[in-house]
């Protein structure tokens, strides 16, 4: 049976759990049910990936090269190859005026920005927080369930694979990539993100791909009786 290579697009179902059994991540509908997070905004199914290009942790990466299409498969992801060891230099003590000038409240365990960067709340205490810019798996030895649904090849079926998680139609022809969106798109903030997305991957990851033009249609909203 098949089996992808660096730079070829899949399509992949997986469920990551941390070191204590717990599911972190899944794009599976019955396991974030089970997991006691899904969300009913959350488009659930397989997940376009480059295999090979960063866009899994490192373990994963390695493992889905050897995965048979179609086959489901297990794998543990060590430390090092997931979110690397924990550095205590990471664990820092702030002014919880800081805190209170930029309006937020700190409570262990909340997640907060700083200075650009996420960290973790562990406690607030003589008018201090402690914080914690580790990631919060750093450490963790992880394991993966996961299955390789699709391989996808050749640059006009992976033009195609990006467009439709964009909800529209794509054709790639002497290098140019040509993207009709139709009028009952929503052109909103989440389409947006998606397009950036398909830009982003398009020209990163197929090489075939020279220029992209965008085609969007728009409608005059229907006047209701």
């Amino acid at each position: 049976m098949a089996k992808p290579t660096e730079g070829d697009f899949i399509r992949l179902e997986f469920t990551g759990k941390d070191a204590a059994g717990n599911v972190f991540e899944t794009t599976r509908e019955a396991d974030a049910k089970t997991a006691g997070f899904f969300d009913s905004r959350v488009k659930y199914g397989p997940a376009l990936v480059a295999v090979g290009k960063g866009q899994l942790l490192p373990g994963m990466d390695e493992a889905v090269k050897n995965a048979e299409e179609g086959v489901e498969q297990k794998t543990v992801v060590p430390k090092e190859k997931a979110f690397g060891e924990r550095n205590p230099d990471l664990v820092r003590l702030i002014p919880l005026a800081q805190f209170t000038q930029s309006g937020l409240d700190p409570v262990p365990g909340a997640v907060v920005e700083l200075d650009g960067h996420r960290a973790r709340v562990q406690s607030v205490n003589g008018g201090r927080v402690r914080v914690d810019f580790n990631h919060e798996l750093a450490g963790q030895e992880l394991s993966y369930s996961f299955k390789v649904t699709k391989i996808v090849t050749k640059p006009e079926e992976k033009i195609a694979a990006l467009a439709e998680d964009l909800n529209a139609q794509a054709k790639l022809a002497q290098g140019t990539v040509t993207v009709t969106v139709g009028e009952t798109v929503p052109k909103d903030s989440a389409f947006l993100g998606r397009k950036l997305r398909f830009l982003q991957q398009a020209l990163l990851f197929i090489p075939e791909v020279q220029k992209i033009v965008f085609q969007e249609e728009y409608a005059r909203p229907k006047e209701t009786p």
